[in-house]
């Protein structure tokens, strides 16, 4: 079969468009890494910078209200994850994690919203903070007991209300840290809480 110039040109029409896909994967995938890298660097600097600091904790807070103005909830745990082991993050990303679930509260104004953008890591401290500002929204720090555990009662709704059970099963346990924080550590008065949810389980 005779080689003619439309076949010489088709041939290199559909080589260039490859080397073009291939070119813009390539160029996409590494503007993606490059982005990924200067994330994870500000998220290190900002960590680093409270690390061994006097007054750590208003310093971490600041750090979560940083990190959120520049990045998504998702994102940040996910360096977080990547780096969790590490003493400047092991040691705190979880007290900082919980200001973020706190921030992320009072924006969204829906724990189970939170919990969709949230994870595990850093001991669940997100789904945990989360459920910690809906108490401090509603004001209800001293609160009679009793309007206590109506709220308490009702946060987590029902398992059927999430896609994972293991969601139910953190905001359970953020209810934990959540009466502890209105109990002010007192562990009976917090299980004595804990008693106005419905199951066992719970």
């Amino acid at each position: 079969m005779p080689i003619t110039n439309k076949t010489i040109i088709k041939t290199l029409t559909v080589a260039f468009l490859s080397l073009a896909v291939a070119g813009g994967f390539f160029i996409s995938k590494n503007a993606q890494n490059e982005s990924r890298q200067r994330s994870e660097a500000y998220v290190k600097d900002q960590m680093a910078g409270c690390y061994e600091k006097a007054g750590a904790s208003k310093c971490y807070k600041q750090v979560a209200a940083n990190l959120l103005s520049t990045l998504s909830l998702p994102q940040i745990l996910e360096i977080f994850k990547a780096n969790e082991n590490n003493p400047e993050f092991f040691e705190n990303c979880h007290t900082v994690a919980h200001y973020m679930g706190q921030m992320e509260y009072r924006r969204l104004k829906s724990v189970s919203i939170v919990f969709s953008e949230g994870g595990h890591t850093c001991l669940g401290g997100a789904y945990h903070g989360a459920v910690e500002g809906y108490f401090m929204e509603k004001g209800i720090i001293n609160a009679p007991s009793s309007e206590i555990k109506s709220e308490v009662a009702q946060i987590c709704g029902k398992v059927e209300d999430y896609e994972r059970r293991q969601q139910f099963t953190e905001c359970n346990h953020g209810l934990g840290h959540a009466t502890m924080f209105l109990a002010d550590y007192d562990l009976l008065i917090a299980l004595d809480l804990c008693d106005a949810l419905g199951t066992v389980n719970e």
